[in-house]
């Protein structure tokens, strides 16, 4: 199948999201745009994933490999460069902070096969299945932090929607080349938009622990129509950049967007040093002005294809299985 540019392009938008969010974690004013922002940038990067997932063995292998590492490598950073903590403890149950999303991954490569089905009758079943463990696990405070299982029963719905979407991907884009279908519904789905963020802007009982996806509903203090609203939010935010963002090859922005995860794994290290150096301590405007500078600057650095490339080839453990292919292909020849 040709290569479609939309979703490289929608994701080098997210993890600018992404990183921007994490900066604006770390000075006050900007809390209902950072709040804003969470109602929509992992629900799609989840349903992203769900696209483009599938049950392969050395998939597997390199995200349990990266989790690994990368929960490795924060805690030493945690302990050794900002010196949280008395000791050095390493745990594989808790992802450190962002490493929930390597976590989840893993679990929704093993739920693959159980979901795996053209039969569309049983696809919306799971959906439904999806969608109320999503609304009914918060009622229980024992699902939480460990082992990210609050945040896989949160996003759950989202990757099974993607991983069903990518079926019908050929027949929406050609649908989307009508102007008479594809005009109305943007302006639509744009308009939803706007009046999501005009919501969330106005309704200052809205918290971040509400759209963690890690708490309760008593923890967070708050309730199942919230839940399913930010469900409803998420899915608007979907229609908007799926239809805002082009199908066509951008300079820079197409390759960036490629990349993704090096941007993802290690933009971390540089939040979390910019917090404890308290970096952000200008004025409102220009701490915005800065971390959208500074979002921009890490996406080009650590998403150059040769950087990225690199990177990924290290960190995620690609090396082993060149090291393995090496000896089978020697094995061969002798």
């Amino acid at each position: 199948m040709k290569r479609n540019y939309r979703f490289d392009n929608i994701k080098l938008i997210l993890i600018l999201f992404v990183i921007v969010a994490h900066f604006f974690e770390l000075f006050k004013g900007e809390e209902r745009a950072y709040l804003t922002i969470y109602t929509f940038h992992m629900p799609l990067f989840i349903f992203l994933t769900g696209i483009f997932a599938k049950f392969d063995k050395r998939r597997l292998i390199t995200y349990i490999f990266t989790y690994v590492v990368f929960q490795i490598l924060y805690k030493i950073f945690d302990f050794y460069v900002l010196g949280n903590g008395k000791q050095l403890s390493i745990t594989f149950m808790t992802p450190y902070w962002l490493l929930w999303y390597m976590l989840v991954i893993i679990f929704y490569t093993f739920l693959i096969p159980l979901i795996d089905t053209k039969n569309n009758i049983i696809k919306l079943v799971i959906i439904t299945i999806s969608i109320a463990l999503s609304l009914i696990t918060p009622y229980f405070k024992d699902i939480g932090y460990s082992l990210s299982l609050a945040r896989f029963f949160t996003f759950m719905p989202y990757f099974v929607c993607g991983f069903y979407f990518k079926d019908y991907i050929e027949k929406v884009e050609a649908k989307l080349k009508n102007k008479k279908l594809y005009i109305p519904l943007l302006c639509g789905f744009i308009t939803l938009a706007i009046g999501v963020c005009i919501y969330m802007f106005k309704d200052t009982t809205i918290t971040q622990n509400m759209l963690y996806g890690s708490y309760s509903y008593a923890t967070a203090k708050y309730n199942i129509g919230y839940k399913a609203l930010f469900m409803l939010f998420a899915i608007i935010f979907i229609g908007v950049f799926y239809l805002l963002i082009p199908n066509i090859k951008i300079p820079f922005v197409s390759i960036i967007g490629a990349n993704t995860m090096t941007i993802f794994l290690f933009h971390g290290f540089i939040v979390r040093y910019l917090k404890f150096i308290k970096f952000f301590k200008y004025d409102l405007t220009e701490n915005i002005l800065i971390s959208i500078a500074l979002a921009l600057l890490i996406s080009v650095i650590l998403g150059n294809k040769y950087i990225s490339k690199a990177l990924n080839f290290v960190f995620t453990g690609k090396f082993i299985f060149l090291i393995i292919d090496k000896i089978k292909e020697k094995k061969k020849v002798s």
